[in-house]
């Protein structure tokens, strides 16, 4: 068993670096963050170390999303949550219980640090592939991070993840 929890999914198709994936539902506590620094870490670690309404801790899970949109980073919770009610819920409202059902996805995965410079070239590269293979996003694309931040560049496993319409062969 991995170390860490993370969202199932089944790959449909796999091309290179590419991936076609079959997400199952699920849910993450959000907070607003407009840095890939990760300001609001600490928020979202007292979450799920007991500051909730139901005083429940639970285990860290990976990846770390950030929503570039929305401006937030998240934290995927356990993966037998996939309702927001099946999650405790905030004490207050910097964070928020949010519900993911992507569906189907494209994916891009690589490694090193994800800087500004790092990221647009790889979505840009993804939204290449995808239009290459008549995939329509139907969401703006989500970051989603694997390591600690003492975790050195090479080893790093980062995604950059775009749900899109469901294609024939899903």
């Amino acid at each position: 068993m991995a170390k860490y929890q993370e969202p199932t999914f089944t790959v449909l198709k796999k091309d290179g670096a590419y991936e076609l994936r079959r997400y199952q539902p699920f849910v993450s506590v959000a907070t607003s963050d407009s840095t890939l620094r990760g300001s609001g870490f600490g928020r979202l670690f007292s979450f799920i170390s007991g500051r909730n309404q139901a005083a429940k801790k639970m285990p860290m899970t990976i990846p770390v999303i950030n929503d570039t949109k929305a401006q937030t980073m998240e934290f995927v919770l356990p993966i037998d949550m996939v309702k927001a009610s099946d999650a405790p819920q905030p004490l207050d409202d910097q964070e928020t219980i949010k519900e993911y059902d992507w569906q189907v996805a494209a994916v891009v995965r690589f490694s090193g640090r994800s800087t500004e410079t790092k990221l647009s070239t790889q979505e840009a590269m993804l939204k290449a592939w995808m239009t290459n293979h008549g995939y329509t996003p139907r969401q703006d694309p989500f970051i989603a991070r694997y390591n600690a931040p003492m975790t050195p560049g090479l080893l790093r496993r980062n995604e950059i993840i775009i749900p899109i319409e469901a294609p024939d062969e899903a």
